[in-house]
């Protein structure tokens, strides 16, 4: 396998076109190149860009296709690309914000910000207590507190009973 990695700049933004880099091109010994190449996202329809050959004839351009392709996934300077050349003129892509954490999918798929990878649907308030409660979020890994239902309540009266302790928790006294 043949990875490059890529740190978006303004400059490359704002040429609209992504260099293959030409020791790549050279450690790979000049891969099977051909026209259109494929970039294959972790989400999304894999798009065909064009090559340019950069001016030295050492290295290509990824042209045609690339800002169209850049704009959908709303890559921006910051953005880091990890390419992995897998055969015959495709690549496999995984892109990662200026934070470091990859950009799953195109800024046109945010219609399923309440769904998980496997599309399951998460409710909001049962996702937000997710995070909230999670020790990456700062939550230790504790659930916040509930308010108890009536049923709930009736059960932890009754077992605190049952052990010899008043409902608020005391001890009883012993009956003569």
């Amino acid at each position: 396998m043949a990875y490059f990695l890529k740190h978006l700049t303004e400059e490359t933004m704002a040429l609209k076109k992504l260099l293959i880099p030409p020791e790549f091109i050279r450690n790979c010994g000049r891969v099977n190149l051909t026209n259109p190449v494929v970039l294959e996202p972790t989400v999304g329809d894999p798009p065909e860009v064009e090559l340019e050959l950069y001016e030295d004839a050492r290295g290509f351009w990824l042209r045609n296709g690339w800002q169209e392709f850049a704009d959908r996934y709303s890559l921006n300077h910051g953005n880091y690309l990890l390419l992995e050349y897998k055969s015959f003129s495709r690549f496999k892509l995984v892109m990662f914000g200026a934070n470091g954490v990859d950009v799953m999918c195109p800024a046109s798929s945010f219609h399923n910000v309440g769904s998980n990878r496997n599309n399951q649907e998460f409710p909001d308030a049962e996702r937000e207590e997710e995070i909230r409660g999670s020790p990456v979020a700062g939550g230790g890994g504790r659930q916040p507190a509930r308010p108890r239902s009536a049923e709930n309540a009736k059960q932890k009266t009754f077992m605190a009973t049952r052990k010899g302790r008043t409902a608020d928790g005391g001890r009883r006294g012993k009956r003569s």
